[in-house]
Order: C-alpha cells, then structure tokens, then sequence
C-alpha cells in the first residue's frame, strides 16, 4: 500500500512526533510511507521562550522526511496538495491534535480526498485548552476522514458528537 503520513516528526519534539516517527517506521516494513511534516509548526509568537525543536535526540529521525507544510502559508498549502497528488497514495494518515490546524488541514484534506482515502489518528479531538471556535474548526477537518483512531473514551464520545455518522476505532495509547 502507499502511505502518506501527515504529521509532526524530528526535529519536533513531543510525544506526538515521537508516535509519528515509531508509527512511520512500523508501517514502512510493509508498505511505502512517505512522510510529510511542517516547515514551519507553530509561529514563533505561540511558543516565545521557548524551542518547538529538539536537534539532540536524534532516534526519532525519519530520513527523507519532506518538510512542506507551513501553517500560516496558503501557499505550502497547495504546494502539499501537488505533492501528495503526485505520489497518488491508496491512503493518508493524519495526526490530529489541535484546531489550530484547520486551516492548512482543511485546505489540503479537501482536495486530497478527491483521490485518496483519509484516517485521522486523533490523539485529542478537541484541545485540552480552550481556543476559539474550537468544535467549528475541529469539525470542518474531521468531517475530510473516512476514518478515525481515537485512543480515550471521551475522545471517542467528542467525535460521535462531532461525525455522528464516524467509522471510529478506539484503541490504547501505546506506552
């Protein structure tokens, strides 16, 4: 199967970009997984003293990583589009965590169901924190997935509530 990988990977670091990289590299011994991650994750305002980047620990590394998506750049945005279209993938996995990825998500996801299938691997359906017009945003991206891996019980409750009609798997956060 090709597999495309939308998500956070070194150097970012985070749980979330640690289970990207395993994830990548468990389903790269069975099929082809090209890797898509932020040239630009979060801007500089949103994180002022401290680092997004972890340049240290490199075991989380996934070599031939493509850096395209910038999230404050429509641009990146149509860029990924073409890249994905052109790698014309049976399927596109992506981590979801945060509405403050709605916009590029939303853009690219819209257009790449067109030719793929999409499963969204929710680590939260809604924040921990509050953001505005969070369920709104969260929605208008969820509603691009074919198919959803929610890890909590109120995460699964929260997309019913959201994608009453969601093919939804629940399963433990791995250790």
């Amino acid at each position: 199967m090709e597999i495309v990988m939308i998500g956070p990977v070194y150097p970012y670091r985070g749980g979330i970009a640690h289970y990207t990289s395993l994830m990548v590299r468990e389903l790269s011994k069975k099929h082809s997984v090209t890797t898509i991650s932020y040239k630009l994750q979060y801007p500089k305002i949103l994180y002022p003293r401290s680092t997004q980047k972890d340049y240290e620990n490199t075991s989380f590394q996934i070599d031939d990583t493509n850096f395209l998506i910038n999230t404050i750049n429509p641009i990146s945005y149509h860029k990924t589009v073409k890249f994905i279209k052109n790698i014309k993938p049976d399927l596109v996995i992506v981590q979801w965590w945060h509405p403050f990825f709605a916009p590029a998500y939303r853009h690219i996801l819209r257009r790449v169901k067109k030719f793929s299938k999409v499963i969204f691997l929710c680590h939260n359906v809604l924040p921990h924190e509050k953001f505005p017009l969070q369920r709104t945003l969260t929605q208008s991206v969820l509603n691009n997935g074919d198919a959803f891996i929610v890890q909590s019980k109120p995460d699964e409750e929260t997309l019913y509530e959201l994608i009453p009609n969601a093919k939804c798997t629940r399963t433990v956060h791995p250790t």
